[in-house]
């Protein structure tokens, strides 16, 4: 039985193993993405809460603020948005982000964002809020506003003394109607004077920085401040830049603390770094401080260095047919309406080689893609007013445009924008000459009554 036995393990022991079957292949499923986070969810038809001005507040003090001012319109059966809600989208697109977070575009202040979001969002006006000062005292103000952008128009309004040592949850409470007016604002912008006393003045390249106090109930005329490096906040800015922030100045009449006052904060968070890294601004000690800072490029001069080139672009140049006053973006699609056109030094650079006085304009379209970059740049009517170098400039130039986040497919979307140029170098004649007034100081003698 033994023998037996051993034969078999033998048997076994030499013989080849069995094949084994062929691997199974499953393929993996496509990769999923990753689901964006839910919209916010608030009442459609809401008013947004806008930051208090004139009280100079730093972020969390602003929110609180507007959290009293949503509690106050609630009260009288006014819907408004969450406020944390709405601040947290409108940041994401100061800061140049979708409302995923997803970098896509430009940044956008506070009401372009506002006002190209305003469908989406179901924002249908606004709650406005300030504190001002004038001769009869100070007072706190808000505003009830009808309609996003253009079509804004002030309804009811409340008004109250405003009182420094009382809260602001109890002076709302003391709010009381003053009027139902309506109003509506305009903005027009003009391409400067180029000579001054007959003769041209070309400006300098300079870092302009102001500052006064925050508090609209306290004096507010302008302080001076003191830099102890400069340079360090004009590098903050792009040509022709600005940005304004408010600051903190501590007992040792240094500053403790700075933050910006607009959503679009890149520019801001840069000369808040810097201003907190000066050896010492001279501003009073113990106040909040409101400072602005401007970086002006100063004129461009041309290659003979005897012509000031300066250039404006235009970007509303389409007539709004409901009020002949109003002039509208030229855009063909309204998701790029809130588009930034290069700055005007960057159009000047392409008229330096002019060596005469000129004055002309000419029409620019930039046509976009999907996500928002230049296809292509055509010069639309006055092209034949320019050299091959400039036409070449000018389109090189324009390729630098921004727009914000798209808001739906646009492949072709058009923006149409209007350049005027002006090269003056010799002395041309005072506004008091050619209109046939006498010089300053002389007064004009009056024809005599018969």
């Amino acid at each position: 039985m033994k023998r037996a036995i051993v034969s078999l393990t033998l048997l076994y022991g030499c013989a080849s193993p069995p094949p084994l079957p062929a691997p199974r292949v499953v393929p993996l499923p496509p990769p999923v993405a990753p689901a964006p986070p839910p919209a916010p969810v608030w009442p459609a038809a809401s008013y947004v809460v806008e930051p208090v001005s004139g009280l100079g507040l730093f972020p969390e003090e602003q929110r609180a603020a507007q959290q009293i001012i949503a509690r106050w319109a609630m009260a009288r059966g006014i819907t408004v948005t969450p406020v944390d809600a709405i601040e947290a989208r409108l940041d994401n697109h100061g800061r140049g982000l979708a409302a995923d977070g997803q970098r896509c575009g430009k940044p956008l202040y506070r009401t372009e964002a506002r006002t190209r979001y305003a469908s989406e969002l179901g924002i249908v006006g606004s709650i406005s809020s300030s504190v001002y000062c004038g001769d009869e005292g100070c007072f706190l103000s808000v505003r009830h506003v009808e309609g996003i952008g253009r079509e804004a128009k002030t309804g009811r309004r409340w008004i109250t003394p405003f009182e420094a040592e009382v809260g602001l949850e109890a002076l709302a409470a003391r709010l009381t109607i003053e009027s139902d007016a309506d109003g509506r604002g305009g903005l027009l912008g003009v391409l400067g004077d180029l000579a001054k006393g007959g003769k041209v003045e070309a400006r300098p390249e300079r870092l302009v920085v102001r500052a006064w106090r925050a508090r609209a109930d306290e004096d507010r005329k302008e302080l001076t401040v003191t830099l102890s490096d400069p340079a360090v906040v004009q590098q903050c800015l792009p040509p022709d830049g600005s940005t304004t922030v408010v600051v903190g100045i501590g007992g040792d009449g240094k500053p403790n603390r700075c933050a910006p006052t607009s959503h679009r904060r890149d520019p801001a968070r840069c000369v808040c770094e810097a201003l907190t890294s000066q050896v010492g601004l001279g501003l009073p000690a113990n106040a909040r401080i409101s400072v602005s800072a401007r970086h002006e490029s100063g004129d461009t001069i041309s290659a003979d260095g005897k012509h000031v080139v300066r250039a404006y672009a235009q970007t509303y140049i389409k007539r709004d047919p409901e009020d002949a006053m109003r002039r509208l973006p030229s855009v063909s699609h309204a998701s790029i309406e809130s588009w930034d056109p290069p700055r005007s030094a960057s159009i000047e650079r392409c008229f330096v080689e002019r060596a005469e006085n000129a004055s002309f304009s000419v029409l620019v379209d930039t046509f976009f893609g999907e996500r928002g970059e230049v296809r292509s740049v055509a010069i639309h009517k006055g092209e034949e007013l320019l050299s091959p170098s400039e036409v070449a400039c000018l389109k090189q130039t324009f390729r630098g445009a921004t727009v914000p986040c798209p808001g739906a497919p646009r492949t072709g979307a058009r923006a149409s924008v209007g350049v005027d140029v002006k090269t003056i170098g010799e002395p041309r004649p005072s506004l008091s000459d050619m209109l046939g007034k006498p010089p300053e100081g002389v007064l004009p003698t009056k024809p005599k009554k018969d």
